[in-house]
Protein backbone atom coordinates (compact mmCIF):
# COMPACT_ATOMS: atom_id res chain seq x y z
CA UNK A 1 0.00 0.00 0.00
CA UNK A 2 1.46 3.61 -0.62
CA UNK A 3 0.74 6.31 1.73
CA UNK A 4 0.89 9.95 0.90
CA UNK A 5 0.24 12.93 3.44
CA UNK A 6 0.71 16.72 2.27
CA UNK A 7 0.44 19.32 4.05
CA UNK A 8 -0.60 23.05 2.58
CA UNK A 9 -1.63 26.31 3.28
CA UNK A 10 -4.11 28.00 0.97
CA UNK A 11 -4.35 30.88 0.25
CA UNK A 12 -7.70 33.05 2.61
CA UNK A 13 -9.80 34.41 -0.20
CA UNK A 14 -8.96 30.38 -2.16
CA UNK A 15 -10.49 28.31 1.18
CA UNK A 16 -14.09 27.92 -0.60
CA UNK A 17 -12.56 26.89 -4.26
CA UNK A 18 -9.72 24.81 -2.61
CA UNK A 19 -12.56 22.73 -0.41
CA UNK A 20 -15.21 22.89 -3.34
CA UNK A 21 -12.61 21.43 -5.95
CA UNK A 22 -11.12 18.92 -3.44
CA UNK A 23 -15.10 17.45 -2.99
CA UNK A 24 -15.63 17.06 -6.52
CA UNK A 25 -12.57 14.72 -7.04
CA UNK A 26 -12.81 13.08 -4.18
CA UNK A 27 -16.33 12.21 -5.79
CA UNK A 28 -13.99 11.41 -9.20
CA UNK A 29 -11.76 9.12 -7.36
CA UNK A 30 -14.31 7.23 -5.53
CA UNK A 31 -16.36 6.58 -8.57
CA UNK A 32 -13.17 6.14 -10.76
CA UNK A 33 -10.47 4.94 -9.15
CA UNK A 34 -10.99 1.24 -7.10
CA UNK A 35 -7.26 1.04 -6.16
CA UNK A 36 -7.82 4.17 -4.39
CA UNK A 37 -8.50 3.17 -0.97
CA UNK A 38 -8.00 6.59 1.09
CA UNK A 39 -8.17 9.95 -0.01
CA UNK A 40 -9.26 13.10 2.71
CA UNK A 41 -9.26 16.28 3.06
CA UNK A 42 -8.68 17.93 6.74
CA UNK A 43 -8.47 21.47 8.06
CA UNK A 44 -5.76 21.67 10.93
CA UNK A 45 -7.60 22.71 13.88
CA UNK A 46 -4.33 24.97 14.85
CA UNK A 47 -4.06 26.87 11.47
CA UNK A 48 -7.22 27.77 10.01
CA UNK A 49 -5.55 28.19 6.34
CA UNK A 50 -3.67 24.74 6.55
CA UNK A 51 -5.16 21.60 5.53
CA UNK A 52 -3.68 17.54 5.28
CA UNK A 53 -4.33 15.57 2.26
CA UNK A 54 -4.22 11.87 2.86
CA UNK A 55 -4.25 9.29 0.17
CA UNK A 56 -4.12 5.53 0.09
CA UNK A 57 -3.41 3.24 -2.62
CA UNK A 58 -2.75 -0.22 -3.09
CA UNK A 59 0.40 -0.07 -5.43
CA UNK A 60 2.32 2.56 -7.31
CA UNK A 61 0.26 1.59 -10.73
CA UNK A 62 -2.79 3.28 -8.84
CA UNK A 63 -0.79 6.15 -7.76
CA UNK A 64 0.46 6.71 -11.43
CA UNK A 65 -3.10 6.06 -12.48
CA UNK A 66 -4.53 8.56 -10.30
CA UNK A 67 -2.04 11.41 -11.48
CA UNK A 68 -2.60 10.74 -15.24
CA UNK A 69 -6.86 11.29 -15.17
CA UNK A 70 -8.49 14.39 -16.94
CA UNK A 71 -9.85 15.29 -13.28
CA UNK A 72 -6.55 15.45 -11.67
CA UNK A 73 -4.77 17.62 -14.63
CA UNK A 74 -7.58 19.65 -14.28
CA UNK A 75 -8.06 19.98 -10.43
CA UNK A 76 -3.95 20.07 -9.87
CA UNK A 77 -4.11 23.35 -11.91
CA UNK A 78 -7.16 25.27 -9.72
CA UNK A 79 -5.26 23.55 -6.47
CA UNK A 80 -2.04 25.33 -7.50
CA UNK A 81 -3.56 28.46 -7.53
CA UNK A 82 -5.23 28.38 -4.62
CA UNK A 83 -1.71 28.08 -2.63
CA UNK A 84 -0.47 30.44 -0.73
CA UNK A 85 2.99 31.19 -2.51
CA UNK A 86 3.94 33.28 -5.28
CA UNK A 87 4.82 30.04 -7.08
CA UNK A 88 2.07 30.70 -10.40
CA UNK A 89 4.61 33.09 -12.33
CA UNK A 90 7.00 29.94 -12.38
CA UNK A 91 4.37 27.85 -13.30
CA UNK A 92 3.21 29.12 -16.46
CA UNK A 93 7.30 30.63 -16.82
CA UNK A 94 7.93 26.67 -17.42
CA UNK A 95 4.41 25.59 -18.28
CA UNK A 96 4.44 23.17 -15.81
CA UNK A 97 1.23 21.03 -14.94
CA UNK A 98 -0.10 17.88 -12.96
CA UNK A 99 2.53 16.99 -10.79
CA UNK A 100 5.51 18.87 -12.20
CA UNK A 101 3.64 21.97 -10.51
CA UNK A 102 4.12 21.22 -6.97
CA UNK A 103 7.61 21.59 -7.45
CA UNK A 104 7.79 25.08 -7.27
CA UNK A 105 5.56 25.46 -4.11
CA UNK A 106 7.52 26.62 -1.39
CA UNK A 107 5.25 25.57 1.45
CA UNK A 108 3.98 22.36 0.56
CA UNK A 109 5.26 19.09 2.11
CA UNK A 110 4.51 15.74 0.95
CA UNK A 111 5.05 12.77 3.29
CA UNK A 112 5.52 9.14 0.86
CA UNK A 113 5.03 5.97 3.35
CA UNK A 114 4.38 1.97 1.99
CA UNK A 115 3.58 -0.79 3.80
CA UNK A 116 6.03 -3.83 4.41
Amino acid sequence: MKFTHVTLTVKPEKVALYERTFRELKDQVQRFEPECRFFELCRDPAEPFVYHVFEAYTNQDAVAAHTATAYYLQTAAIFIECLAGDHMEEVRKRKLTGLAMYSVVKNIHFQRFETL
